[in-house]
């Protein structure tokens, strides 16, 4: 399963990843932490038109976000060890709400109305080493 990306964001895919939070190889969005593969994320594109398409594929793909995440939910202890993925899916579901209601059926931004926000979650469980590790800095550049 191939993974690529560019932190200068100039491929619809790499605005797709980073959008998503799935930017790090090996330590992905998903339950297992896997990553979307490039050809889920090139298919996905290849359904929309326009330079603003991209936004509706980060759209579609936070709503299988939380699909996979409600699927997943659970809530462990072993030890020391604490994992509580009961929210998740909800949460990538809100974060799915907030995105759709910046932008248009083209996928163009539209005005955010009173009270939209985007939800960062980020994750450490079993499948991430840290939560470093999982942070993104955009390039200035």
């Amino acid at each position: 399963m191939a993974f690529t990306y560019n932190d200068a964001l100039a491929t619809d895919r790499d605005l797709v990843r980073f959008y998503l939070g799935d930017t790090v190889e090996s330590s992905g969005p998903r339950p297992d932490g896997r990553n979307y593969s490039d050809r889920e994320i090139a298919y996905n594109l290849t359904t929309v038109t326009g330079t603003n398409g991209w936004r509706l594929i980060v759209g579609r793909l936070l709503i299988v976000l939380s699909n996979e995440w409600t699927q997943h939910a659970r809530n462990i202890t072993i030890g020391e060890y604490r994992e509580d993925a009961t929210k998740t899916g909800e949460t990538f579901k809100q974060r799915a709400d907030d995105w759709w209601a910046t932008i248009d059926s083209s996928g163009a931004l539209i005005e955010p109305r009173a009270g939209a926000s985007v939800v960062a979650v980020t994750r450490q469980d079993a499948y991430s080493s840290t939560i470093a590790a999982n942070t993104v800095t955009p390039s200035t550049s």
